[in-house]
């Protein structure tokens, strides 16, 4: 369900879709997933001069390309982004407990 022009509800199965579009593409770059929290191990790349909100809004026309781009839509795409975060790695934590 789209609560208004921009806001969608991730969790929402007709937008199942976006959340993979947008894993998909974390997936991809190695900046992105550690500027986001994925990639936390001893790997090269640093994330330049990159911070979590920039990153979302570069992810915008990447999961909604047939939308103007605009910063609510980057908002969005951080929340979500966060609480998978959070999740993955309350999970993670909890198998080491």
């Amino acid at each position: 369900m789209i609560h208004t022009e921009w806001c969608f509800r991730w969790s929402d199965p007709d937008f199942y879709d976006l959340t993979d579009t947008l894993l998909t593409k974390i997936e991809e770059n190695l900046r992105y997933r550690k500027v986001l929290g994925f990639e936390t191990g001893d790997i090269t790349v640093n994330s330049g001069d990159l911070t979590l909100i920039k990153v979302c809004r570069q992810l915008v026309p990447l999961v909604f390309p047939l939308k103007e781009p605009d910063e609510k839509l980057a908002l969005s795409i951080k929340s979500r982004v966060t609480k998978y975060v959070h999740v993955v790695l309350s999970s993670i934590s909890a198998c080491w407990i």
